[in-house]
């Protein structure tokens, strides 16, 4: 193999992994209104309507402070659409607990929040991706109020 094909195919060689490398974005979650500040926070982010609420593409734990905030971030996330839900488990024995009328005994959020949101989840249930759903062109912050 003559030198300049040699060097020419290490250099390309070199350069294809940096060429075909995509960028990759960070998500940060923000957490308002956590109440009680204890119990455990699961953080779920959902990259489709097949596994929404079934299986997430990536959970985090979230510590949650004396003020009933907290932020969770994921990073390396590729663009597209998501979700985030967000679930309190106030007594900490690892499951939503639901109350009086299957509502209220342990709060959840999720992205795209609509006013009222307590109100919303009694009268229509659980969301749909189409609900919950951001488009995620660069790195971002997003709130989710679980008030």
């Amino acid at each position: 193999m003559p030198l300049k094909k040699l060097i020419g195919s290490v250099l390309f060689l070199c350069l294809f992994p940096i060429a075909g490398q995509a960028e990759f974005l960070k998500l940060t979650v923000n957490i308002t209104g956590i109440e009680p500040t204890e119990g455990n926070l699961e953080v779920s982010l959902f990259d489709s309507d097949e596994n929404f609420l079934k299986k997430p593409w990536s959970q985090k734990s979230g510590k949650i402070a004396e003020d009933g905030t907290s932020t969770v971030s994921f990073s390396a996330l590729p663009a597209g659409e998501f979700a985030v839900v967000v679930v309190h488990d106030a007594n900490g024995n690892n499951r939503l607990d639901n109350g009086f009328l299957g509502f209220g005994a342990e709060n959840y959020a999720y992205t795209e929040n609509p006013e009222n949101a307590r109100w919303y989840r009694f009268l229509f249930g659980k969301p749909a991706f189409e609900e919950a759903v951001f488009e995620m062109t660069e790195s971002m912050e997003v709130t989710i109020d679980l008030d």
